[in-house]
């Protein structure tokens, strides 16, 4: 199987990465982020925000950054909890391609 990964600008591709051993899409769409991930071609960012649901690592969260009118997916790296007075608030370290 033959994967082909391009960054997030998609000005160029990545060099093809050949594996016998993939034979099916999903092991060989792993195989292209991990590349991605590896080659410096992540992104990472850190939301603070009150606690409404527990968000554990590991998992895939859409992020809308209104300041900068953007939007993103990534995968939860890290999760912190802070108490202070009443407040509960969630860290959360998100990487995404850059």
């Amino acid at each position: 199987m033959r994967i082909t990964v391009k960054t997030a600008e998609q000005d160029k591709p990545a060099p093809p990465i050949t594996d016998s051993l993939l034979s099916s899409v999903e092991p060989a769409l792993q195989r292209g982020k991990s590349y991605l991930y590896e080659s410096g071609g992540a992104y990472l960012s850190t939301v603070n925000m009150p606690l409404q649901d527990m968000i554990n690592t590991g998992s895939l969260v859409r992020v809308h950054d209104y300041k900068y009118g953007t939007e993103y997916t990534g995968k939860v790296q890290g999760v912190a909890i802070s108490i202070a007075g009443a407040s509960i608030n969630i860290n959360i370290d998100i990487e995404s391609p850059a």
